[in-house]
């Protein structure tokens, strides 16, 4: 298993990748999900599969998300009923992305790193718990469990 700071390492590569995309377009977005824990110091027992952010925009600028999503799962492909509205789901540049399009963005604390907002630690958990996944209950009990050890 990779240790947290490869896992960061690699993290912040896909995030550069993308994060070059929206900049290019002059689109503000916000790292929300477990690649901002991680960025936050928060160990995380898995691999980040993917960017999540939220990204403030109208629905014209949200047009390009579906672009890409529409790309990455073609119609009547076998992927059709992982496509959504919200959030959008790609692949931009061999990173997988998931996009919510927001007029504000949904975490009301954020902290800012390398010129670049991430959510914070408590919020991402306190979304992630409202989804009820079984993913997020394990990295919430490997959280705990890590603290407790210190």
């Amino acid at each position: 298993m990779k240790s947290m700071e490869e896992k960061l390492v690699d993290f912040k590569r896909k995030l550069g990748v993308v994060a070059d995309f929206l900049e290019s377009r002059g689109l503000r977005f916000m790292v929300v999900g477990s690649g901002a824990l991680l960025t936050c110091g928060i160990p995380i027992p898995r691999e980040v599969g993917d960017i999540d952010l939220e990204v403030l925009c109208n629905g014209k600028e949200a047009d390009v998300f579906k672009v890409l999503q529409d790309a990455t799962f073609p119609q009547n492909s076998q992927y059709q009923s992982l496509k959504s509205d919200k959030p959008y789901i790609f692949t931009y540049r061999g990173v997988k992305v998931n996009v919510w399009t927001v007029e504000e963005f949904s975490h009301e604390q954020c902290v800012k790193k390398d010129g670049i907002l991430y959510a914070t630690a408590y919020g991402v958990l306190k979304k992630k718990m409202a989804y009820r996944r079984q993913k997020d209950f394990e990295d919430l009990t490997h959280i705990v469990k890590t603290l407790l050890e210190i």
